[in-house]
């Protein structure tokens, strides 16, 4: 394997790390949500800090380990992310010239 899409994980700098180390090209995302019932901890977040901490990882790893790594802002599933937070995303994704990483079919 030469390369990766990570469908969106939440711990973008340790995907980062792995990545430098194991010499591979990756996409990386960060599954977010801003909403649901029973979301664990780690999922539940404020709008605005869900685009900040997708703002700094592709700001920290974008382009990273010689260019290998590339950064999309990500996007959980249609039902847990509102529509304030995908119209955000995708301004921040056209911002950065950057994808958006989405599943569209979980169910």
């Amino acid at each position: 394997m030469t390369c990766f899409a990570e469908p969106g994980g939440q711990y973008v700098n340790g995907m980062g790390r792995a990545v430098s180390e194991l010499g591979l090209r990756g996409i990386l995302a960060k599954s977010t949500m801003d909403m649901g019932e029973g979301l664990s901890p780690v999922w539940n977040e404020t709008t605005q800090h869900a685009l900040d901490v997708q703002t700094e990882n592709l700001e920290r790893w974008h382009q990273a380990a010689s260019g290998r790594i590339r950064v999309w802002f990500g996007l959980r599933t249609i039902f847990n992310d509102s529509d304030e937070i995908i119209v955000r995303t995708k301004s921040l994704s056209d911002q950065y010239g950057v994808g958006v990483h989405m599943h569209v079919a979980e169910i």
